[in-house]
């Protein structure tokens, strides 16, 4: 479920807002400078490909690739979750 949703949130902000996230109600802090949002989503993307490649690699039986890479992708998995709670509010429409 978490690779649909990142993947819809990929979609959602770069296709159908124009990388505009403040168009589909994502929008940051006051405080939060413009490149904290795009280092977000690099690492956003990078978790994701991860994601993917974790989900293959252990469908395949490829341990060696799988455990590998599992404490890369949980570390750039929390830098994003935490960022993500810290840097981005809901937008509230009325």
């Amino acid at each position: 479920s978490t690779v649909v949703v990142g993947l819809a949130l990929i979609i959602m902000v770069q296709m159908v807002s124009d990388g505009d996230s403040s168009r589909v109600g994502i929008i940051a802090a006051e405080w939060a400078l413009p490149y904290y949002s795009l280092a977000h989503r690099a690492l956003a993307t990078i978790a994701f490909l991860l994601m993917l490649y974790m989900a293959v690699s252990g469908l395949m039986k490829k341990t060696r690739y799988h455990k590998k890479i599992g404490p890369i992708f949980l570390a750039i998995y929390l830098i994003v979750y935490f960022s993500g709670l810290v840097i981005f509010q809901e937008a509230v429409f009325y």
